[in-house]
């Protein structure tokens, strides 16, 4: 998934068994709407890979169902390295960044994969490339 995010000129910050974080720098044109592109190919990748003879040739279940999660926001943050000298790393640290956290961690409650905060949706909705549909009103609490 890191290549489709880069080729959308997203940044991939860190990734673990469990998530990918990644970023669109202040440099980026559309960035709202690069990430939103980058997740609807990403799940079609995941479908491809999952029905692929590599897959089947493992002895992988055809077919299954990678269930993974997105959460996209829109808004300021700190973009930098961030650190000691004797561990560094480039990323991305504020409140826009805990709050996608959160929200991709509402698709659980949700049964969905992609959740856009209203920053985002209110930015996307502008191109006409992507159906929004408004799923609930939550607010953060920090």
């Amino acid at each position: 998934c890191s290549d489709i995010i880069e080729a959308h000129g997203g940044i991939v910050s860190d990734w673990n068994e469990h998530q990918i974080v990644a970023f669109w720098s202040d440099r980026t044109k559309n960035q709202a709407g690069k990430a939103c592109q980058a997740v609807v190919e990403q799940v079609e990748a995941l479908k491809r890979l999952s029905s692929s003879k590599e897959w089947i040739r493992r002895g992988l279940p055809e077919g299954l169902d990678l269930r993974i999660v997105f959460g996209i926001h829109s808004g300021e943050c700190l973009e930098g390295n961030f650190g000691s000298p004797l561990r560094m790393k480039y990323g991305v640290i504020g409140h826009t960044v805990a709050l996608a956290y959160r929200i991709a961690n509402l698709n659980t409650v949700y049964n969905s994969s992609m959740l856009l905060s209203e920053a985002t949706e209110s930015i996307v909705s502008q191109l006409g490339k992507f159906e929004c549909n408004r799923v609930d009103y939550i607010t953060s609490r920090n």
